[in-house]
């Protein structure tokens, strides 16, 4: 490959990448194991554009799954050290839990014989993973209960940034205590491990919860008011969560949500906390285009008010508002385009459920509800059969959207 310049027009970027990404996996099916620092060498441009970076790195992930080849988290930080959080974040997306994607090769630790030793604790087996973390369920011998003790997965213990994640997570946990938010009973350091003990939850995740069969629109409305609520809790606290989704919010066997995973926390009074603009963190289906862009400053209550739309988008029609397999084209719908409305793609959702769904979805924060005690009280307007604050805009969009369709 011969040292090419290029326009950086998102179109051309996005061909390029595009074309990249087609020659990687060929050659990959050929057998050659061309890494992506390869094109970048021929294509050094590509650095200084994060959002084609980040699709390059991404297609060789996919391309890992694809032909069952194992993700090996030490490598990748030795390649990408200054990506570290996106690439935690897009390997947990690929590999959140064994429950999915079951053709990848896991990482050797999950062999009990690698499980940690913690003293007082008895470790009886895995719960999940994700990019960094791995939950085990244990019994505290001390208290004789039942606990969930999260660890760093073996390809992370010796990164000092997802030791500080895991940290900076315990600590934003700590600060919540709210019957609908796990708890984080206690800290612990062994062997120079960090481990965080929590509130075991006998039950399920939303996101297996959403496979087996869809909610109704009136359990929709209730279990996202419930998370209102805990978000809510959490805001005035000054801890945004930036990674709300389904797989992040377990079901009790009674049906009572529990948040979980605040790996990705942002501290409203910790200026430590705020991460670089242009960064992008979180899982793309779920985030606000303020976080697709990387403009982390203006990352506040808006962006998990977005998620809890999001997460009510996918209860009431089977799927988040955007998909696509390209990252670049799914930030770019993220961005600029309008999600189709609920009742387009599912039958009997009511008006009232889908405007406050959309009121969620605006791509401006401040057009969004202003609070997320704001979205739980419009929910309970809905389940109370009262009239939502939500429909005036609903109703004044849509019959604008029809005033420009008109003929001239």
């Amino acid at each position: 490959m011969a040292d090419t310049a290029f326009s950086q027009t998102p179109d051309q970027l996005a061909s390029l990448t595009e074309m990249l990404r087609a020659d990687q996996r060929l050659r990959w099916l050929q057998g050659q194991r061309v890494k992506v620092e390869a094109y970048l060498e021929h294509f050094p441009q590509l650095r200084g554009h994060r959002e084609a970076f980040h699709e390059l790195i991404l297609g060789e992930l996919r391309l890992c799954r694809e032909l069952g080849e194992p993700i090996d988290l030490a490598d990748l930080e030795r390649r990408f050290p200054d990506d570290l959080d996106w690439l935690m974040a897009q390997v947990e997306r690929l590999v959140p839990t064994s429950s999915r994607e079951p053709t990848l090769v896991e990482e050797p630790d999950d062999h009990p014989a690698l499980w940690p030793t913690l003293p007082g604790f008895e470790i009886l087996d895995e719960l999940g993973r994700g990019g960094m973390g791995i939950v085990f369920r244990a019994v505290q011998r001390k208290l004789n209960r039942v606990v969930a003790v999260k660890a760093l997965r073996s390809g992370s213990t010796r990164s000092a940034k997802a030791r500080e994640r895991l940290r900076k997570e315990a600590e934003a946990v700590a600060r919540l205590q709210h019957p609908f938010i796990v708890q984080l009973y206690d800290v612990v350091e062994h062997d120079g491990q960090l481990f965080l003990i929590l509130e075991y939850v006998r039950g399920t995740s939303l996101s297996a919860r959403l496979r087996q069969q869809p909610l109704s629109p009136t359990d929709a409305a209730r279990l996202v008011r419930q998370l209102a609520q805990a978000m809510q809790h959490a805001h005035e606290h000054g801890i945004i969560h930036r990674d709300l989704k389904p797989s992040n919010i377990l079901i009790t066997a009674d049906g009572m949500p529990k948040v979980t995973d605040f790996g990705l926390a942002k501290r409203l009074d910790d200026v430590s906390s705020r991460t670089q603009s242009g960064t992008l963190l979180g899982t793309p289906d779920y985030m606000p285009p303020e976080q697709a862009e990387g403009r982390a400053r203006e990352i506040g209550p808006a962006a998990d008010i977005y998620s809890l739309g999001c997460i009510l988008y996918e209860m009431l029609v089977g799927h988040p508002p955007f998909r696509h397999e390209s990252m670049v084209r799914l930030i770019d719908a993220i961005r600029f385009e309008t999600p189709i409305p609920p009742s387009q793609i599912a039958g009997n959702i009511p008006n009232a459920l889908e405007a406050i769904c959309l009121k969620c979805l605006q791509k401006s924060p401040s057009e969004r509800y202003p609070s997320a005690a704001e979205l739980g009280a419009d929910l309970q307007r809905f389940l109370n059969g009262q009239r939502v604050s939500a429909c005036r805009q609903y109703r004044l969009g849509r019959w604008l959207r029809s005033w420009f369709r008109r003929p001239r």
